[in-house]
């Protein structure tokens, strides 16, 4: 009964103390205007105090010591507030033992606040008419009840209780310079001292932050490991172990020959048995808190005050370590914008400064407060960029930094969308064998991106074609739906090829009979390219295509659906016999007639009109050409065409207006003459030939260039020793003389000569006088060997036109890129070569010349020339560069397969396309 009363004097007076201290801090805040700045601050750190054991470094009697000792009084506060509602709330349930140690830190407390009280001199509330009599009178308030409680506290302990609190008046702690301190306190202290040996000011509150880390207190260890506890246990002897440790020790005495010894007090223990330290570990526990959330606002400090890669480095070292402790952490560090902060050191000039910034930021994005900070930022966009960097430490921290993100739906079309990212990150899985982890990783990327629709189509564009295919079988039937359009969408849009799976083929053809118009055609279009792949044949075919694409060529009737579902019909049926499949196996109904039997080919034949559009008429030449490469099935053919007398629609389709339909026709007349008599002879001899073009030419090597055609190695030699000399034209080529300025007329004269009609003479300027737009000076074909003079152009336009063989194209194109070297008037050159249609001459080069010997040299001019167009070119130039469909298939397969120089020529088109990150601007310094 008397404990318990003395716990309630205890508690009264520490309500007195508290609210003494209320007004004391009240009359406190108005002293200054700087003074209260400093508040602000202190407001921020003063929880950082460990409550009842903060012992301030210095006593000076100044305005900013004395907000120091605010602060600490604050800390005390809160702990007296903490003690009595813990009184208050199971005063009925406390056991003797329990009641002393609460009675114990409450004594502390109280003591601490009136020494503290005791150091502020009134001198300093000087500013304040009431401050000096306020304050006395709070001093002797407490001065009075501390003495008074002194008094009547013994009534209440004895004489060894006594003692026992006066020894743990104030805890004993380690020092401030412990080397398990975080280093950053003393990095900051240097910081200070550096800062004031050169007479700066920027680091003057330094030392005053960094003394709110708090210090480590003895009784925070234990006395076996000698490091904190984590879960402090009391034995039979008083002394407080962590629970493992003295577990550990315990079972060193399990077979009971001999007592268990305390290894502190060296005592034998009757009991093992184990009593859980609330208290301590609650303590221990909020100073951990406590103690991390300051280091991470000294952290963060460092971070924008460093003035060198060494504090950065070292700053975010410290965050690392911190972030990985717990959650808290990382969520601190996102309020006060740390993870904005590390977005833009994603742009830092050093390297190990981005390494250390993208692992830390994947660790504060394992949260969804760090991902929607993170979709804010530019960081997707640097991090793209880091992927293709030559350091694999920055490679690695780049991609599992996107693999973290990758995880939110909130980023995953932020990442698909960014320049170059679905490009990159195929190329690095494709090329695992140059990378494993980067590989593995960037697939994992890959699938996790599947989620939004849209990157499965940018998957697509990128020659990804896996995801697409695997949602067109597995989806939802709007999934599928969704996925066909975007095949058409791609296919629409360029060339490519598409290996496809029979489970996705049986789904476009179920589209093609089930579908609505849109789809129907969408599905048909995916069918023309898929099959436009020869190895997909017997893939079509195997899924029942041929039957299909049969029944929507003969039996539907044109007013039931549109006539381009038949031409696409057409077109798959020719891409199939055309794969090299065995004609006799593929089968075109249920009945079982094949493509070979005369059933087909008379219906096939029947279809054959002028009225027809082109692209239907060429599928059915084409049809009709495979066939005849087999004996059987052309003895079939011929008699069908001479049945149906379809030879004449045949003939007259060779005048056609499309180009590859009249050579296809005369392909099958040519196919069928031996067969079919005179006539088709006859007319054959009447077919135009092929034109002779005039040139115009002036140059030996341009007119060796145009005149050996079956010459290959002359033609190659000739386009070679144009280049060569073209090379010489910068500097051969000459400014324009000037003329004799003429003299001033008089007025009579100028009457006579425009009588004489010669005032408007607008005949061209001697040659001399000209100057040629592309080597800015005068040229001609003999001084200057100028390949525009010469009239060289064309020829070697023609060249790329007709000829077929890789190192004769290759030369061509030397010659013609000389007119676009840097050396010359860039805009001129392709401006002149535009007039000549080059662009589409230099595409067509491109694709005929994507395989066989020489081909990388081919497609790297190429890729050069066409880099130079866009660039440079004008509007008309860039619209024909940008329109041709089988340009990007190209470009993502030489970036995918090529040497490195292919590689790099091919990156340059696809950054002037805007589908890779442009790498030429350099590093910025963060200013931090």
């Amino acid at each position: 009964m008397q404990r318990s009363e003395a716990q309630a004097r205890k508690a009264s007076l520490a309500e007195s103390v508290l609210a003494a201290i209320s007004e004391l801090m009240s009359s406190a805040a108005a002293v200054d205007a700087d003074q209260e700045n400093f508040m602000d601050v202190g407001s921020h750190l003063h929880h950082a105090a460990v409550p009842g054991t903060m012992d301030l470094q210095k006593a000076q009697n100044s305005p900013t010591n004395t907000l120091h000792i605010m602060e600490y009084l604050a800390a005390n506060v809160d702990l007296a507030k903490d003690l009595i509602a813990r009184c208050s709330a199971v005063a009925q349930r406390l056991m003797d033992d329990d009641l002393l140690g609460i009675t114990e830190d409450l004594d502390n407390v109280i003591k601490n606040i009136s020494n503290e009280l005791n150091r502020i001199p009134v001198s300093t509330f000087a500013s304040s008419r009431f401050a000096e009599p306020a304050v006395s009178g709070h001093l002797q308030v407490v001065r009075d009840r501390h003495d008074l409680y002194d008094q009547r506290s013994c009534d209440g302990y004895s004489e060894g209780d006594m003692s026992m609190v006066v020894a743990m008046e104030r805890p004993r702690r380690r020092t401030l310079h412990n080397s398990d301190m975080p280093r950053l306190v003393d990095f900051l202290q240097g910081m200070y001292q550096e800062s004031h040996e050169f007479g700066g000011q920027s680091f003057s509150s330094l030392p005053e932050v960094a003394e709110y880390v708090e210090p480590l207190y003895d009784s925070f260890f234990c006395p076996l490991t000698n490091k904190v506890m984590v879960d402090p246990v009391t034995t039979e002897s008083g002394v407080t172990y962590d629970r493992r440790a003295i577990e550990d020790y315990f079972d060193k005495f399990t077979d009971g020959s001999e007592p268990v010894i305390c290894p502190v007090t060296k005592m034998a223990m009757q009991s093992k048995t184990l009593r859980s330290n609330v208290p301590l570990k609650s303590t221990i526990a909020e100073w951990i808190t406590r103690n991390e959330a300051t280091r991470v606002r000294i952290a963060r400090t460092a971070l924008s005050m460093a003035t060198t890669e060494a504090m950065v480095l070292e700053a975010i070292h410290e965050l690392k370590v911190l972030a990985r402790l717990r959650r808290k952490n990382r969520d601190q560090m996102h309020k006060i914008g740390i993870t904005k902060f590390l977005a833009r050191l994603l742009d830092h000039k050093d390297g190990l400064i981005r390494c250390d910034s993208l692992d830390l930021l994947s660790l504060l994005v394992e949260d969804d407060a760090g991902k929607e900070i993170i979709a804010k930022t530019r960081a997707v966009s640097r991090t793209i960029k880091l992927l293709s960097s030559s350091s694999t430490d920055e490679r690695h921290a780049a991609i599992s930094f996107l693999v973290e993100l990758s995880k939110s739906e909130l980023l995953l079309e932020n990442i698909g969308s960014t320049a170059g990212s679905i490009l990159i990150l195929t190329t690095m899985k494709f090329n695992s064998s140059d990378d494993p982890v980067a590989a593995e990783k960037a697939g994992e990327v890959l699938k996790n991106l599947e989620k939004c629709p849209k990157n499965i189509k940018y998957m697509a564009e990128s020659g990804y074609l896996d995801p697409l295919q695997r949602h067109l079988v597995e989806g939802s039937e709007d999934v599928q739906m969704e996925m066909v359009s975007y095949l058409g969408e791609l296919i629409q849009k360029q060339e490519m090829t598409i290996n496809i799976a029979g489970s996705a083929s049986e789904i476009l053809i179920k589209m093609v009979r089930r579908g609505n118009n849109a789809i129907c055609k969408a599905a048909l279009d995916v069918l023309v390219q898929i099959s436009s792949h020869h190895p997909n044949g017997k893939t079509l075919v195997d899924a029942g295509a041929v039957p299909v694409m049969v029944e929507e060529l003969f039996i539907r009737k044109i007013d039931d659906e549109p006539m381009g579902s038949k031409t696409e019909a057409a077109a798959v049926l020719a891409n199939i016999v055309e794969s090299g499949l065995d004609p006799e196996a593929i089968v075109v109904n249920k009945e079982g007639h094949v493509i070979t039997s005369k059933y087909s080919v008379y219906n096939f034949a029947h279809m054959l009109k002028c009225s027809m559009p082109d692209t239907l008429n060429l599928s059915i030449v084409r049809v009709l050409l495979a066939l005849t490469t087999l004996p059987k099935p052309l003895a079939t053919v011929v008699s069908v065409m001479k049945e149906q007398d379809s030879s004449q629609t045949v003939i007259e389709l060779m005048g056609s207006l499309s180009e590859s339909l009249g050579i296809a026709a005369t392909r099958l007349l040519i196919a069928l003459s031996p067969q079919m008599g005179h006539t088709i002879a006859e007319k054959l001899c009447k077919a135009p030939g092929q034109p002779a073009m005039d040139h115009n030419l002036t140059s030996v090597l341009t007119d060796l260039l145009v005149r050996s055609v079956g010459s290959d190695e002359v033609q190659r030699l000739a386009a070679v020793g144009l280049e060569n000399l073209s090379s010489q034209s910068p500097n051969l080529s000459q400014p324009p003389t000037e003329e004799r300025r003429p003299k001033k007329k008089n007025i009579l004269r100028r009457l006579r000569e425009a009588h004489a009609g010669r005032v408007h003479d607008n005949r061209r300027p001697p040659a001399h006088s000209r100057v040629c737009p592309v080597h800015r000076g005068v040229c001609s074909p003999s001084t200057t060997f100028c390949l525009v003079e010469a009239g060289a152009v064309e020829g070697l336009l023609c060249v790329l036109e007709s000829n077929e063989n890789g190192r004769v194209v290759e030369a061509a194109l030397g010659a013609l890129c000389a007119l676009m070297d840097d050396a010359v008037d860039v805009t001129s050159g392709v401006a002149v070569l535009a007039e000549h249609d080059a662009a589409r001459h230099v595409l067509r080069a491109l694709r005929q010349h994507r395989d066989g010997p020489g081909c990388g040299t081919v497609a790297r001019r190429c890729f050069w020339a066409v880099e130079r167009f866009l660039a440079h070119g004008g509007e008309r130039c860039v619209r024909e560069v940008t329109s041709d469909r089988a340009l990007p298939s190209l470009l993502v397969s030489a970036f995918h397969k090529g040497d490195a120089a292919t590689k790099q020529a091919a990156e340059s088109v696809l950054r002037c396309l805007h589908r890779m990150p442009d790498y030429s601007a350099t590093y910025e310094s963060v200013e931090l």
